[in-house]
């Protein structure tokens, strides 16, 4: 089994070239502010940082396998970053986590991942049906399933939903995605608008995207891009670090770790940085 301890001078500098690689990718993913991929699909397909944010590194379980919620439900959740669709921070406060390639953007060795639906703000989806896109079944069962049921097909249409009662988390619908192409990329190019005209409340929290989860035990295939902290916080550096060494010994693959500093106004950027001494080698 390869662990960084084993690596020779050539491989780390091969190692370095290609994290500083990665991060100059990321930083392009995330300036790409395109409304369709030039094959017609999503926008997320080939633009921006699809991104989990984890509680830390814990022996007992590898960071990018589903956890048991995901399991149930099928599906895993996610963040989508963009230069037209910032946020602060991460969900939960968390300081760590992995980044995924462009759903039609990676390796060709590596599994491609679908998308169920996609949430503006944070959806509240651990208690939501139907993959964690559906109603919140116990607060609004009949008003938070997909817009689509809603006949929502604008950005004036989403926001009389959204801002219709004051638990706007838990009532908001879903955009879905699963359908065909053409819907899935009609629909989030009205997803990205709706997030847009909300500002600051979308700046203060997070998107979030259902995944449909994929294989155990596939870690040498998954499109995992990167591992990050959360620059100014460096508490999440060391989980970032025990992720990429794990990934390492379970993928036989390395995968840098990047440091992402957020933005503390909605007119910064972010930036992606790699830097060799954030390695866990």
């Amino acid at each position: 089994m390869p662990t960084f301890g084993s690596l020779t001078l050539d491989q780390v500098s091969r190692f370095n070239r290609y994290g500083r690689n990665i991060a100059l990718m990321m930083r392009a993913q995330y300036r790409t502010t395109t409304t369709a991929c030039a094959d017609g699909q999503p926008a997320y397909a080939c633009s921006g940082i699809m991104l989990r944010a984890l509680n830390g590194f814990s022996t007992s379980w590898h960071a990018w396998e589903p956890s048991p919620l995901a399991d149930r439900d099928g599906t895993m959740s996610f963040s989508w970053l963009r230069r037209d669709t910032k946020f602060k921070g991460f969900a939960f406060g968390h300081e760590s986590g992995y980044v995924l390639f462009p759903a039609r953007n990676h390796p060709s060795y590596l599994i491609d991942y679908t998308a169920h639906c996609y949430f503006p703000t944070d959806g509240a989806t651990y208690e939501r049906d139907d993959h964690g896109c559906g109603a919140t079944t116990l607060l609004f069962p009949n008003d938070s399933r997909g817009c689509e049921q809603y006949g929502i097909t604008t950005v004036d249409a989403w926001r009389q939903h959204y801002f219709a009662v004051e638990d706007r988390q838990h009532h908001q619908c879903a955009f879905m995605l699963n359908g065909d192409r053409d819907t899935a990329r009609r629909t989030f190019q009205l997803a990205l608008q709706a997030g847009a005209s909300l500002g600051d409340i979308a700046f203060n929290d997070v998107t979030e995207f259902k995944l449909d989860v994929w294989p155990h035990g596939t870690s040498a295939r998954l499109p995992v891009e990167a591992f990050f902290y959360q620059g100014g916080k460096e508490g999440g550096l060391e989980h970032a670090r025990n992720y990429q060494r794990d990934f390492y010994e379970q993928a036989h693959r390395f995968v840098p770790v990047i440091r992402l500093d957020m933005p503390t106004s909605a007119t910064d950027d972010v930036g992606f940085a790699y830097r060799a001494e954030d390695q866990g080698f």
